[in-house]
C-alpha cells in the first residue's frame, strides 16, 4: 500500500492506517539494524579481543582494525537488507557517505578506547575486560548515533511510499485517494458517513 501527504490537518482513516503501517515498518527496521549491528560488532569484539590480547598490537589499533573488520557485513546487510528499498541510482554517494560515516565513528572509536586502556592500570587483574566494556559503551552511544545518518542522510527512502517509509501524520494510501473523485471529475465527500447517492432519473408519467 501506497501512502502519501494530503495537505489536510483533519485525521482520517485512511490516515490511521497509514500511521500503524508506518510504525510497523519502522520498528521492523529498528529490529533489523539491531541484529545487523549485534553482527558487526560481534566480529568486531572478536577482532579486538584478539588482537589486543595476543598483543600483537595496542588498543587504539587494535580498535581500528576491528571497526573494519565489522564495517564490512554491516554495510552489506545495511543495504541489502535493512534499506533495500532505498534507490539505488546513487550507489556511488551511498557508497562514500557510508564508508566516510564509518571512518569518522572508526576514529572516534578507536581513540575512545585508547582513552579506556591509558586509564586503567595495565597490570589491573580486569584489565582487558575493562577496555572491551568501554568499547561496548562507546559503540552503543554511536550506534544510535549512526543509525540517524542512516537513515536520514545515507539511505533515505522515498516519502510517498508506504513500503519505504510512510509519511507520518496525514498519509493515506493514493488508491484511496483517487477513489473519491467522482466520474463527473468532482470530489466525493471527506468522509465516508457524507458519501451521497446519485438520485436516479424519475421517468416522465405518460398520459393516458
Amino acid at each position: 500500500m501506497r501512502c502519501r501527504r494530503t495537505g489536510r490537518g483533519r485525521p482520517s482513516v485512511s490516515s490511521a492506517v497509514c500511521l500503524r503501517q508506518a510504525r510497523r515498518i519502522r520498528v521492523a527496521r529498528l529490529v533489523r539494524y539491531a541484529a545487523t549491528s549485534a553482527v558487526a560488532f560481534g566480529v568486531s569484539e572478536a577482532t579486538l579481543l584478539v588482537l589486543y590480547g595476543s598483543g600483537a598490537v595496542g588498543a587504539t589499533v587494535a580498535a581500528l582494525v576491528a571497526n573494519l573488520v565489522g564495517t564490512v557485513p554491516s554495510y552489506l546487510m545495511s543495504r541489502y537488507w535493512i534499506w533495500s528499498e532505498a534507490p539505488r541510482t546513487r550507489v556511488g554517494r551511498q557508497v562514500i557517505l557510508y564508508w566516510t560515516t564509518s571512518a569518522a565513528f572508526i576514529a572516534g572509536t578507536s581513540l575512545a578506547t585508547g582513552g579506556v586502556a591509558r586509564l586503567v592500570p595495565a597490570d589491573h587483574p580486569y584489565h582487558l575486560v575493562l577496555v572491551g566494556l568501554g568499547f561496548f559503551v562507546v559503540s552503543v552511544v554511536f550506534w544510535l548515533a549512526k543509525f540517524v545518518i542512516y537513515q536520514r542522510v545515507i539511505f533515505p527512502v522515498a516519502a510517498g511510499d508506504a513500503r519505504m517509509d510512510p509519511v507520518a501524520g496525514t498519509a493515506e494510501p493514493s488508491g484511496l485517494e483517487s477513489s473519491r473523485v467522482g466520474t463527473d471529475g468532482n470530489r466525493a465527500p471527506e468522509h465516508l458517513g457524507e458519501v451521497e447517492l446519485p438520485t436516479p432519473p424519475i421517468p416522465p408519467v405518460r398520459g393516458g
